[in-house]
């Protein structure tokens, strides 16, 4: 099942907790991971490992960057090794639905909401949350997955709205919606980046000056 958000922030609660993530900037930061990780397929099970792995590490990651980067890499690492023993045990899959680039063998593919495609652009809601939906691939696991709702739908699928297919979404919807999430991304790893050079600022050149009084009579 796609990464829910009531999952995820079971997870960043966890993982902010754990490291120290109090900065007032956290919370909008969490929000963008959130879209990441869910267009990504990443599970609450892959995050806790994650999470885990990066405490256990000798050397502490000093940076939120660090932090995203590594998830990334430990999750990445984690599928590539387990897809590889996986065709070993079972070569006959080689081409199989895991094989598929847009699901990664999920069935499932993260799309910019529809609530949010205006005039071709994606366009975030007042809180400028960029909303993803989970359409089913077009792949045969994609299909196998919508046959699953249909016929014995969990009691979390029977709250919410059935999937489209995604070619029913880049018929409808969107066609161009790749390009935009990699717009999204691309945004975000500069976001992540000018936090942490800021807060890098911050510790090697303390205010000083008319600012650092301003701060200093504003604490009184």
């Amino acid at each position: 099942m796609p990464l829910s958000k009531a999952e995820f922030d079971q997870w960043a609660g966890r993982h902010g907790a754990m490291f120290g993530f109090a900065h007032a900037n956290d919370s909008a930061m969490f929000s963008l991971w959130f879209g990441l990780f869910a267009d990504r397929g990443y599970s609450p099970a892959e995050l806790r490992y994650a999470t885990d792995s990066i405490a256990a590490k000798t050397e502490p990651l000093k940076w939120r960057e660090h932090h995203l980067a590594e998830i990334n890499k430990l999750i990445g690492d984690r599928r590539g090794a387990y897809e590889a023993k996986r065709l070993r045990d079972f070569p006959e899959d080689n081409y199989g639905p895991s094989r598929c680039s847009s699901c990664e063998g999920s069935g499932w593919v993260s799309v910019p909401s529809p609530r949010q495609i205006v005039d071709k652009r994606w366009e975030p809601s007042g809180m400028h949350v960029h909303a993803l939906a989970v359409v089913a691939c077009n792949c045969p696991q994609g299909q196998k997955k919508l046959d699953g709702w249909d016929a014995s739908p969990s009691e979390f699928q029977k709250r919410i709205p059935r999937p489209m297919m995604q070619s029913y979404y880049e018929q409808q919807i969107c066609s161009h919606w790749r390009g935009l999430v990699r717009d999204y991304e691309e945004k975000l790893a500069a976001i992540l980046k000018a936090n942490a050079l800021s807060e890098q600022a911050d510790k090697s050149r303390p205010l000083t000056g008319p600012i650092k009084k301003v701060l200093e009579s504003v604490a009184k």
